[in-house]
């Protein structure tokens, strides 16, 4: 099941396509038929698609799939208020298409294909955005010692490196795993923010007011607008007294 989330109009080239946003993962792409009127029969359109064009590997935008097809019999002469007798009795081919499977807060392209008896036209590519998602992966921290009572906990927010974000990050939380045996009905590890920080902050946190030669484990967690994930934990062990 698709959510729907919101609805932005993000390209209209006029008289001849534009997209609406809807959700995350998917938009609506529609072509104006003025643009494509001429001489003939219209009996097929298709719209091809390329992208992302965040996409690290080049025939991601180098190399396009067609993602809709349909056929009918559209003759531009005759409007849809004209004679009945001058149509044909098949219905024109679908103007709109609702594109799924695509990636959050990602670039693409379309163009749409119109062809007839003689030929075909292709409009010019239209680009689209769709909308933030679930941030879908940051990596666990590095934790290194620093003293006898001092932890730096680091990780990696380079996006499509250390983190996945799917949108805009508004805030990372530095969290310390505890094991608690005290309460049977609490889970068996607890975890405790013991930082929060904006998007534009240096990742890093020193850690302080630990015991000397132990172990302990932390997480990052990363948060966006629509939900937040968080790493595996990463251990690490404070130096001798």
């Amino acid at each position: 099941m698709v959510v729907i989330l919101g609805i932005s109009v993000y390209k209209h080239l006029a008289s001849k396509s534009y997209m609406q946003s809807y959700s995350h993962s998917y938009f609506t792409y529609y072509f104006d038929l003025p643009f494509f009127f001429g001489t003939g029969i219209i009996t097929m359109y298709e719209v091809f698609l390329r992208g992302p064009m965040e996409s690290k590997n080049v025939s991601a935008f180098n190399s396009e799939r067609r993602v809709f097809s349909s056929s009918g019999w559209l003759d531009p002469s005759v409007f849809p208020e004209g004679s009945p007798t001058k149509r044909s009795t098949l219905s024109p081919p679908e103007s709109n298409t609702i594109i799924e499977g695509l990636q959050a807060f990602s670039t693409y392209q379309l163009r749409v294909v119109s062809i007839n008896s003689a030929g075909n036209v292709t409009s010019e590519w239209t680009t689209a955005h769709t909308l933030e998602g679930v941030p879908e992966f940051v990596a666990p921290p590095v934790v290194s010692a620093l003293s006898p009572t001092s932890l730096n906990v680091t990780w990696n927010s380079i996006e499509g490196h250390g983190i996945i974000s799917r949108g805009q990050v508004t805030e990372y939380r530095v969290n310390l795993l505890t094991e608690q045996t005290t309460n049977p009905y609490a889970p068996p590890v607890v975890s405790q923010v013991l930082h929060r920080m904006g998007a534009s902050s240096l990742p890093v946190h020193r850690v302080e007011g630990l015991k000397p030669y132990h172990v302990y484990n932390f997480t990052v967690t990363l948060c966006t607008k629509v939900g937040c994930i968080t790493s595996l934990p990463s251990t690490g062990r404070t130096l001798p007294a």
